[in-house]
């Protein structure tokens, strides 16, 4: 299979998931389920508060179901609840490459906005208050000694607790 076809390939599959929802379970530790939106191999997993309650994670598994490498150079989140911003955060990851079938999960910390933190406590035990994550993942393509470099957004609805 020639570099054009695999492009090709992944892009299709790429439509074929950006269609998909995927609900996963909560887990121990995690006050809320994540209904999540899957591209180029990242799924959101789920959003949790930190116990002392002025941040949020966001917390990542990517995995790469194609045959070639991809290496991940960043990522940004921004966190939303009611349409306000109340969190971001930034994660430069050098050296992280995925190989066929690969998975890693990875976390990313959102400090709570100083002027949102009073909102933001009296809204996070709230089921009623829609939660939103979006953000954007750099990722490079490698083939062999080639590599392109693509920006996949992500945007997923954090399910009530």
């Amino acid at each position: 299979m020639s570099r054009t076809d695999r492009l090709l390939l992944g892009t299709l599959v790429l439509v074929a998931v950006l269609t998909a929802v995927n609900i996963l379970p909560g887990v121990a530790g995690w006050n809320r389920s994540w209904r999540a939106f899957q591209s180029l191999g990242l799924q959101l997993e789920a959003v949790r508060v930190r116990p002392d309650r002025h941040g949020l994670e966001v917390d990542l598994l990517l995995w790469n179901d194609s045959d070639v490498p991809v290496r991940v150079i960043d990522i940004t989140a921004a966190i939303q609840a009611n349409g306000h911003s109340v969190a971001a955060g930034r994660l430069t990851l050098d050296g992280l490459t995925l190989l066929g079938g690969e998975r890693h999960s990875q976390v990313v910390v959102g400090e709570v906005y100083g002027n949102t933190q009073q909102t933001f406590e009296e809204q996070i035990s709230d089921p009623s208050v829609e939660w939103t994550v979006s953000g954007q993942m750099r990722v490079a393509v490698q083939s062999g000694d080639e590599a392109e470099e693509a920006i996949i957004p992500f945007r997923g609805v954090v399910d009530g607790p």
